[in-house]
């Protein structure tokens, strides 16, 4: 029986440049099927998925800018 391991713990930064980086990977799957050809989405729901990357982008920064004054004030 194998022991179940510990989920890897992340900081804030961490978060965030993933998903900072992962974003113009995401989009361009997003964009086109894995063969090249566009998917043909309207632009109001293309860009409405652009909005939820960046939201989740600048909330993670957020949250490791949070971290890095909490470790400055210790």
């Amino acid at each position: 029986m194998t022991t179940p391991q510990q989920p890897k713990t992340r900081t804030a930064t961490e978060v965030a440049t993933n998903i900072i980086n992962g974003v113009t990977q995401d989009l361009g799957r997003f964009a086109e099927h894995p063969d090249g050809r566009p998917r043909g989405l309207d632009s109001a729901t293309a860009l409405s998925a652009c909005q939820v990357r960046a939201q989740l982008a600048i909330g993670a920064a957020l949250l490791a800018v949070a971290d890095a004054i909490r470790e400055t004030s210790r």
